[in-house]
């Protein structure tokens, strides 16, 4: 609720201290109870004191740290690019934060600069982002800390103008020189004042020299240096598939770019190659873009210092036609050999040109021989290697899950590859396992992915290399079977967190972690924690900070509660809150694959059978912008003590064919991650049909059927919508037992602060009466 009970006029100023009404975890979340600064709304937890800043403003909120935020309801008169600032100070080089919009992250990372002393205050924020008109709630979350907070700014950005007065028609190709009016942090953005090259557009600041290239231009935008960019208002005439190059130069091999349209990263990072010459120019981009019709703003982004920029041409895509004149028949398997027809970069790549396999389609480069598959198949595609990819138009019959698997063969074990269809990304990276042989094939892919009815275009693309690939098989995937409800079920535990509900102090501490116990009796349920599961063990949360630390230093890296909020049935309940401020390795950057993590871990003394747990599980709102792609954050997992483990994980692996981030989805493994076994992945499945909620309250189930046969199962729904059903083996090579049961675990490769609340756990000896149907 608005703190002053109508929402925040935007664009308009408005003073920090005057955060939301709702309290803690609603309206603003703070690390230390209580107002430390003892000024104004004294019956908050937020720490505020007495404005010192030149300008005024009444109240500051003091000592901004990190992973606190504060809440504002706005709302924006109309729909457009605004500047988004904060008044602030620091004393610190290293502070930071970012502004969130309705839960999502629209600004980045922002540093606050060292101000001089934490009374000096000045407006530090993010230009040009862009907000819809209507009412919303803006976040400022500290990414870390500290600083001083005394207002917040929000003003319409200026607005950029073509060059010429008119937008620049695509297709087509332009000089670098012209890029639009608005100057600086509006038409373009150069690190250092003034045109150093001293041609041309002399009142900007961008450096700007005569052309030497050979194809002439006029003009060259000199040593286009990290973090610059320059933007161009087009026209698109249709909308289509488009090549996207530049015409650059750099005598440095690790010269790279980015192409935003609209803000949006539509190409991913390009590398510009060492040209031998800053005057021996070349042209370098993407293939593939899709634009729509219409009016764009285009920004030429520089990711990696330096390289000179003359010209940009945009162009029609060539477009791929059937290699046999009709697209590919899904359901059905193909052979690898017949490719689209359209050429290098339209139908296929290939990293080397020509045909090295010398048999069949000897006009193309990709390298082709005869198959010595068991199964046959004529041709095989040989050596497919990182980066290169074939493109096949199908036909789907009708909207389903398909599972899609390649016929290949690896004498490596990092062999791996993706599917995309018509840009995207829809199986994520799959391994091809070492079969022993070149001439061994075995069928490997990613079940359960959606297609919709009619025609695409099915690509294939490397994302390590060597392997073989023969064929590819696209066929419905069976329908799933809910497990059967076992009459005989206990429940073995149940608890939503109330009556009792605590924790003790974290205890029991090794050199970078300690435990920490939930005891108590659920007034609701009836049940004590912790529970008791097969036989009992240790039932406690396990703090890895990934540092040394002791019982009052681990609350630096992370922290459990109970907390009083808004359920999943919409009334007031106690949950569990978990909290990771920092990693030990990291701070508040992504840990990648460090062990820091709090996980709420069963560890029974024996396995007894069959096994069903669910929770109600909310992660945090900008859980997306967490995971900076490539990431992960884990739900669940299971391991036995030496040979076996189950993990689901939220994902993100990165940016599809258009370099759009692939959305937050499930992935599911089987493997042996659990003891000093050289690492074997069982199986493997990507769920990107079911959502991955986030900001709201999902219902998490899991059950397992422990066996070394065809009957060995592992089942997992969100919200009711089955995210794997796996059938076969799931025991070890030392048929070893279950021992660590993480249920749930916070646990994330992204950046921090991360967080999540759980509530209303249950836990059975079998498929339980209660959970279907739905």
């Amino acid at each position: 609720m608005p703190f002053s009970g109508t929402p925040i006029a935007v664009p308009g100023s408005f003073e920090a201290e005057n955060f939301d009404l709702g309290g803690e975890g609603v309206a603003y979340h703070d690390n230390v109870p209580g107002n430390a600064g003892g000024q104004y709304r004294l019956n908050e937890d937020v720490d505020i004191i007495l404005s010192a800043d030149a300008l005024g403003g009444g109240f500051v909120v003091n000592n901004f740290e990190t992973g606190e935020w504060l809440a504002y309801t706005v709302s924006v008169a109309a729909s457009a690019q605004y500047d988004i600032e904060l008044r602030a100070s620091s004393a610190f080089s290293t502070s930071a934060f970012h502004i969130e919009i309705d839960g999502q992250n629209v600004t980045g990372t922002v540093t606050v600069p060292d101000t001089g002393k934490w009374k000096t205050f000045q407006w530090v924020g993010r230009k040009g982002v862009s907000l819809a008109a209507g009412q919303h709630v803006l976040k400022v979350v500290a990414d870390q800390q500290y600083f001083n907070l005394n207002s917040i700014r929000v003003t319409a950005a200026p607005l950029a103008t073509p060059y010429f007065g008119t937008p620049i028609a695509v297709p087509g190709g332009f000089e670098a020189e012209n890029f639009d009016l608005g100057g600086e942090g509006v038409a373009y953005h150069d690190n250092v004042a003034g045109n150093t090259g001293g041609q041309y557009r002399l009142n900007e600041d961008v450096d700007i020299i005569l052309s030497a290239d050979a194809l002439g231009g006029g003009y060259v935008v000199n040593n286009f240096e990290t973090g610059e960019w320059l933007a161009y208002t087009v026209s698109v005439a249709a909308s289509a598939l488009y090549d996207i190059e530049l015409r650059a130069s750099s005598a440095l091999s690790t010269s790279a770019f980015h192409i935003e349209v609209d803000g949006q990263n539509v190409t991913g990072t390009v590398n510009v190659p060492n040209s031998g010459d800053w005057n021996t120019f070349q042209w370098v981009g993407k293939k593939g873009v899709s634009l729509s019709a219409g009016q764009h703003v285009l920004k030429i982004v520089a990711d990696q210092q330096y390289f000179n920029l003359n010209s940009i041409r945009v162009t029609a895509a060539p477009l791929t036609t059937p290699y046999f004149g009709t697209p590919i028949a899904v359901p059905g398997t193909f052979e690898a050999e017949n490719f689209d027809l359209g050429g290098e970069g339209a139908a296929y790549h290939d990293n080397v040109a020509g045909n090295a396999g010398g048999q069949y389609r000897l006009d193309e480069d990709v390298d082709i021989i005869l198959s010595a598959d068991a199964l046959g198949g004529g041709y095989v595609v040989n050596n497919f290697e990182t980066g290169e990819w074939l493109a096949y138009t199908v036909s789907v019959a009708a909207s389903a899950l398909y599972d899609i698997e390649l016929r290949a063969s690896s004498a490596f074990s990092t062999s791996a590859f993706h599917i995309e269809v018509d840009g995207k990304n829809v199986t994520g990276t799959v391994n091809v396992p070492n079969t022993g042989d070149w001439n061994i094939f075995q069928w490997v892919g990613k079940k359960g992915v959606s297609l919709a009815a009619g025609q695409h275009v099915l690509k294939i693309v490397a994302d390590q290399q060597y392997f073989n690939l023969n064929s590819i098989s696209a066929v419905v995937m069976p329908a799933m079977v809910m497990p059967a409800v076992s009459a005989s079920s206990h429940l073995l535990f149940s608890s939503g967190f109330e009556g009792s509900t605590a924790f003790s102090a974290p205890s029991d501490c090794y050199t970078t972690g300690c435990w920490q116990n939930i005891l108590g009796i659920d007034s609701s349920t009836g049940f004590a924690w912790p529970p008791t599961v097969w036989g009992g063990g240790p039932t406690r949360f396990q703090l890895i900070a990934d540092a040394t630390v002791d019982a009052t230093t681990v609350g630096n890296y992370m922290f459990n509660q109970i907390q009083t909020v808004t359920g999943h049935n919409g009334t007031p309940t106690r949950a569990l809150y978990q909290q990771m401020s920092q990693s030990g390795c990291c701070g508040t950057l992504p840990q990648g694959g460090h062990p820091a993590q709090d996980a709420f871990t069963l560890q029974p003394v024996s396995e007894l059978g069959d096994l069903y747990i669910s929770y109600w599980l909310k992660y945090q709102p900008d859980l997306a912008q967490s995971l900076v792609p490539p990431n992960w954050r884990v739900l669940f997992e299971w391991k036995t003590s030496s040979d076996y483990r189950v993990i689901v994980s939220a994902v993100t692996w990165g940016l599809d064919a258009n370099g759009v981030n692939v959305p937050l989805s499930w992935e599911i493994i089987g493997d042996n991650a659990a003891g000093n076994l050289p690492y074997q992945r069982f199986w493997d499945v990507y769920n990107t049909t079911v959502p991955v909620p986030v900001g709201e309250w999902f219902k998490f189930e899991v059950f397992w059927h422990r066996s070394g046969g065809s009957d060995g199962r592992v089942w997992m729904a969100v919200n009711g919508q089955v995210i794997v059903d796996h059938s076969g083996p799931n025991v070890g090579v030392n048929n070893a037992a279950i021992d660590r049961i993480m249920m749930p675990n916070l646990y994330s490769g992204g950046s921090y602060p991360i967080y999540q609340w759980v509530d209303d756990v249950q836990i059975w000896d079998g498929f339980p009466p209660d959970a279907a149907p739905y």
